[in-house]
Formats: C-alpha cells, structure tokens, sequence
C-alpha cells in the first residue's frame, strides 16, 4: 500500500501546473520510470542467473565413438555437416557467449601420420593440401567460398585437422534442464531412427550432459504424440504428446588436445618434384631452331609462340610423356620432308609418334606432326 500510495504522489506532482513547477515535475515522472524499468531488468535479470544454472558446463574432449545420434541432429543444429570421412575422432567443447563451440578434430599425432603417408604416396596432392593445411584460420576464405565448401576441398585433398563449430544456446529455459542441454528436436514417423526406440509419430530430442567422472553422456529422449487434424476452413494440424523414453550413450573423457595451429616445420619437407609442362623459354629455344630450318614458304600455323604444354604427373612425382603437335604449311612434300627430318632430331622431343598430310586445292601442303615430350 505504500507504494501504491508513493507512486500516486509522484503522478500527482507530475499533473502539477507550470506555475507550481513544471521542471520538477518531469523530473519525478522520469524518476519513476527510471525506477520501474531498472526493477524490471533486475527481475529479468535475477531469472536469467537462475536458469543458467541448470544449464551445463559441457567444457572438455570427448572420444567420438558413437556418433549416430548428433549426426541427426547437428546439420539442423550447427548448418555444416561433421566430417565423418576420418577416425578415430574427437569432440572438444568450449563455452562461449550463446551457446558453446564444438571443434572436431583428429589427434594431431594421427594427422601427422596421414600426412606423411600422403606425401609418399601423392607429392603433388601433398603439396595442394599442404597449401590449405596451413592457412591462416584468422584469413578471409576465397570469394564465393563457404566453410563447409573449404573443408569439403581439405578433405578432398587430404585429412582435416579441425572443423569448429557452434552449438547455439538461444533458449536456457527450454534448452537446459538439471545439467541437461538440449541440441535439438525432431518429428519422426515410420520405423525406429535408434535401435530400441520408438516407431511411429514421436518427437525426438538429443541432451547432452556431463558427468562427475569427465565422461559425456548423450540422452536420446523421444515423446510419443497424437497428431490431431482439425477441419474447417483451413486445416489445422496440431499434436498431443504422450509418455516418453530415453536412452543413453558415453564419449569417455580424453586428455587435453593440443589445438594450436599446424605448423609446416612438424609436417612431412615439401617435395617439389619437376613441374611436367614445357616452359615459355624451352618453347621459344625450339621455334627459333625451327625457323632456321623452315624453307623459304613454309610456316608453322598451330601455335603462338610463348605458349605452355601441360602434363600429367605420376604419383611418384615423374611425368608422364606429352604429345606435342607441329602444324607446318608448306608447298612441297620436299619442305615437308625436311621438317620432318629436323624434328626427329630435334632434342625437346623423344620421338614422333604420327604424320598427317593433306593437300588442298591451292596446291599447299598441311603436314601435322605429333611429337612426344620426354
């Protein structure tokens, strides 16, 4: 009652005319609003502290030897997808503001390992994973380019190291229940998603807690419910839940990885293996000799000088042999021999593979020489 009355007071002196002091009364208006919203964001307050308490402190590395159950659930909880192409794996939570990060990760003595079998069994896709392995985390990824898509290119080339991603916290009353976090729920229908569960039309929703022993234990929690359809003008489909189950699983506890970034100095040497194309100063060495053969009307056609040949390496670093094609337009089957002479002895190439000729209607003879690259 006495604040009913004090609070009356104060909308009183508010409605005071200006001659009684218009100045003082805003001043008791703004007053009392100060007072109201700062009780209001105390209250709130207070009630956010309690319920955060229930929520739990997930911080620790998991082994990740059962996976079945977050993979239902972690593309609609995080937007990627967990690499799942490398074991044995670990899951490390950290909290942070809204929720938690959650790294997946291989122990750095087993990526160590699959790098090094890489480098000796594919050098040059070594050297594109290296390139990746090694970018700086904190760097912007290339235009057009998503974090699942970089990884996705990682793991094509060779192992991923790490994958970080956030476990979002958006509603501690809904999401947090006696040390309990909830990642997600989903409808299901039809057949058991999980040996021993339920079948029909059920919710399901993953928790997960941690335990006094360093462990993570994984609650699958489904809810049997009764879709009900209402007719009318539209229809309205709503469900009733019913009893429920739970079922439990354990990522036992693993020592404190070493998450730093990789460095190049504790990787396999980069083998830089002879590049397989022919290089622009190569080229231009071979067109200069040709010219100084080629008779007085022939000319060379296919290619512009300064131009690069492209091979395909092996795995063990050599390349394999490349066709080369000599285009030579002449007037006679005499200049045509001579060039074919000259390129038979010629040292960029191994050996001629085939000669193709065809004479056309002005008399002009194409000859197209297929050379082998050593």
């Amino acid at each position: 009652m006495t604040g009913q009355r004090r609070r009356r007071v104060f909308l009183h002196r508010a409605r005071m005319p200006a001659h009684a002091g218009a100045g003082r009364g805003r001043s008791s208006l703004l007053l009392v609003m100060y007072v109201v919203m700062a009780q209001a964001c105390f209250v709130s307050a207070r009630a956010a502290e309690t319920t955060l308490r229930n929520c739990p402190d997930l911080s620790g590395t998991y082994v990740a030897d059962q996976t079945d159950w977050i993979d239902t659930f972690h593309l609609h909880a995080t937007g990627t997808v967990r690499p799942r192409g490398q074991m044995p794996q670990l899951a490390t939570f950290r909290p942070r503001e809204g929720g938690y990060t959650l790294i997946w990760h291989m122990p750095r003595n087993d990526l160590l390992a699959a790098a090094k079998r890489l480098a000796e069994r594919d050098p040059r896709q070594y050297g594109l994973w290296l390139d990746m392995a090694l970018r700086d985390i904190r760097a912007p990824l290339p235009a057009g380019t998503s974090e699942q898509s970089w990884f996705n290119r990682v793991a094509f080339y060779g192992p991923v190291f790490r994958v970080d991603v956030m476990l979002p916290l958006v509603d501690p009353v809904k999401q947090c229940e006696s040390g309990w976090f909830l990642v997600g729920t989903h409808s299901f229908a039809g057949p058991p998603k999980v040996e021993g569960g339920m079948d029909g039309d059920r919710d399901a929703q993953l928790w997960l807690k941690r335990r006094n022993d360093g462990s993570l234990a994984l609650r699958w929690r489904e809810r049997r419910k009764v879709v009900v359809i209402r007719e009318g003008r539209y229809s309205n489909e709503s469900s009733i839940p019913l009893w429920s189950s739970s079922q439990l699983q354990t990522w036992k506890a693993a020592a404190t990885p070493d998450l730093t970034p990789l460095r190049e100095d504790e990787l396999t040497a980069r083998d830089r293996p002879p590049k397989c194309r022919v290089m622009t100063e190569q080229e231009n060495q071979f067109f200069e000799r040709l010219d100084s053969i080629l008779p007085a009307r022939a000319v060379q056609t296919n290619r512009a000088r300064g131009s690069l040949y492209v091979g395909r390496m092996r795995p063990d670093g050599s390349c394999e042999p490349m066709p080369y094609f000599v285009t030579i337009s002449a007037f006679s089957a005499a200049d045509i021999a001579t060039v074919e002479a000259f390129l038979k002895t010629e040292p960029l190439f191994a050996h001629m593979e085939s000669l193709e000729t065809e004479t056309l209607k002005d008399g002009r003879v194409i000859a197209r020489f297929k050379m082998v690259v050593p």
